[in-house]
């Protein structure tokens, strides 16, 4: 797969935070790719997930920054610590009313905070809504940032480009961390390796998989199930004409919003 996933992100994350030679926290910072490209302007960098191995590999990739676990909802970290919050693709997948309450506790006047959001109507969020459908996930998200602690600044909608070689490699990159819940009894339990939540994808509430994962397998990996062809089917009518195409050409749209503490 090819992208300007991770270029178009930064370039809207440092016009929206501004954050040069302030103090930031990446709430749902993943393996550390956004890190990556922020930590050097920042004069300092923290970065929270509730995954432990996602923040082995962001130690390694920014030695720079500093990674902590935990969980967006209950920051440990003092009032006014921060100049910057950003939300990396995550406040949907947290009780985002709590987690916006507390960006707001550790935000020192003046601060920003910045949530990036997929956008569930793009050509790849059609897709993945097969698999997964939170667009009430977004919604109470949005409405959370609506009538939240900080007042709406800015918000704007971009665009970025997936190029796969064929409709395979996109089903690849698609079902990656699916997981079909007929496969398992307990899907809050499941014996396997991976922490199972929500309607098919190992994740943990609060933890932030969009911004982190490079895709590559780990020794300790669960095995995933074989994947069903007519799933597979129902994604790929989703793309339309576009889901003969080859190469594979596709927008995920993303949302970022700014907020401010303007007392």
């Amino acid at each position: 797969m090819r992208s300007d996933r991770d270029a178009v992100i930064q370039k809207f994350l440092v016009e929206f935070a501004e954050p040069d030679g302030t103090d930031v926290l990446e709430i749902g910072c993943g393996d550390g790719r956004v890190a990556a490209g922020l930590a050097g302007w920042a004069a300092s960098y923290v970065g929270l997930d509730a995954d432990p191995a996602a923040l082995a590999e962001a130690e390694t990739r920014v030695p720079d920054a500093t990674f902590v676990e935990g969980r967006g909802e209950a920051l440990d970290f003092a009032d006014e610590s921060f100049d910057v919050v950003l939300f990396t693709l995550c406040l949907h997948r947290m009780d985002a009313e709590a987690a916006l309450d507390e960006a707001r506790r550790v935000l020192r006047p003046g601060g920003r905070v910045v949530v990036l959001e997929p956008v569930p109507f793009s050509e790849v969020g059609r897709a993945r809504a097969v698999l997964r459908d939170d667009e009430a996930d977004h919604a109470r998200a949005q409405q959370a940032i609506a009538e939240g602690p900080l007042p709406v600044v800015r918000r704007e909608l971009f665009r970025t480009t997936l190029e796969f070689d064929d409709t395979g490699e996109f089903l690849d990159f698609l079902f990656e961390d699916y997981v079909d819940p007929d496969d398992f009894d307990d899907l809050d339990t499941f014996d396997g390796g991976a922490p199972a939540w929500g309607a098919g994808f190992p994740e943990e509430p609060g933890r932030c998989a969009g911004a982190g994962s490079d895709g590559e397998d780990d020794e300790d990996d669960w095995d995933a199930p074989e994947r069903d062809p007519d799933l597979e089917h129902l994604v790929l009518s989703e793309l339309g004409p576009k889901g003969g195409d080859a190469p594979l050409t596709l927008f995920d749209d993303l949302l970022v919003v700014l907020l401010a503490r303007v007392d």
